[in-house]
């Protein structure tokens, strides 16, 4: 099957086969839309844990995604013909001003890539809350200390990860914001790296 153009959305996680079947469609041209900054590719565990640490050193394709490395012939080849083959998207809406800012400059600004945020009025308004304690911060770090067995990390057999300590804070947390009052509009989202942490957090939720 062939088509005139192919879009491939998050392509800097996708690993070389899985970008090599989409791209053999493409008749005319090839769109690959990803941010390798965000979201490293995917590489199987099962394949990195045969690897020793000496092969790690020396293996490329685990140190650079394909994505990345596109990014650099594109760059050569428009150094070459003048021929525009990479855009960067430079502005963000997802985020306050201060958390965009931050963004851009430790992550992107060393590659000559400022990120910008809107100025226009009311932007960083809609952000803004009231909730007990935080009120108007966008970013809030918590200290769970490791003082007892509960605040320990425990792995299952499955190989998941779990904090009791930590679930129970985020769920006090959570509690603390609804009884105020003060969010009755807002909606609230809770992500963990771990499966078994999001079993753990809808238990203590429950409790």
């Amino acid at each position: 099957m062939e088509y005139e153009n192919v879009i491939i959305d998050e392509a800097a996680r996708s690993c070389p086969p899985d970008l090599l079947i989409p791209m053999s469609c493409a008749k005319d041209r090839i769109i690959l839309v990803g941010d390798h900054k965000q979201l490293p590719q995917f590489i199987n565990r099962d394949i990195v844990n045969t690897i020793t640490q000496e092969e790690l050193d020396n293996v490329d394709v685990l140190k650079e995604s394909v994505f990345e490395h596109l990014i650099e012939i594109a760059k050569k080849l428009e150094s070459i013909d003048g021929i525009t083959r990479f855009v960067s998207l430079d502005t963000q809406y997802r985020m306050p001003k201060l958390l965009g800012d931050f963004t851009s400059k430790q992550f992107y600004e060393e590659d000559g890539v400022i990120i910008s945020t809107p100025t226009s009025p009311g932007y960083d308004e809609k952000f803004r809350h009231d909730l007990p304690g935080i009120e108007n911060k966008c970013a809030i770090w918590m200290d769970v200390p490791n003082t007892s067995s509960d605040s320990r990390e425990s792995r299952k057999s499955n190989g998941g990860y779990s904090r009791k300590a930590e679930a129970d804070r985020i769920a006090k947390h959570l509690q603390r914001m609804l009884d105020s009052g003060k969010a009755t509009e807002l909606t609230f989202g809770i992500i963990s790296f771990y499966l078994e942490q999001v079993k753990e957090i809808k238990r203590a939720l429950v409790d």
